[in-house]
């Protein structure tokens, strides 16, 4: 399953190595800011928190199909994923 996640059909890793987040605003755990996944840029609301010693946590969930992502299916069309993705991360911080 990870290597389709990586394929062309979905994150198209080779033609678009990283995932990007600018943020715009904090309020609490809430950051607001810009992803881009597949050199397409949308809006999100990210959940963060902090875990200690320096690190914190977080989740968004986004549409695949805002991204230019088609849903995986399977059966001939019978079984498919959902539209949406949930994009975890683990920041770091030093001085």
């Amino acid at each position: 399953m990870l290597d389709y996640a990586l394929g062309k059909e979905t994150l198209d890793v080779a033609k678009y190595p990283t995932v990007g987040f600018v943020s715009t605003a904090v309020d609490g755990e809430k950051v607001a800011g810009t992803l881009t996944v597949r050199g397409i840029s949308k809006p999100v609301t990210v959940m963060v928190k902090q875990v200690g010693g320096g690190q914190s946590e977080g989740s968004a969930i986004f549409k695949m199909t805002d991204f230019g992502i088609k849903p995986a299916k399977a059966a001939l069309g019978a079984v498919g994923t959902k539209d949406d993705m949930t994009l975890q991360f683990k920041l770091t911080g030093s001085r």
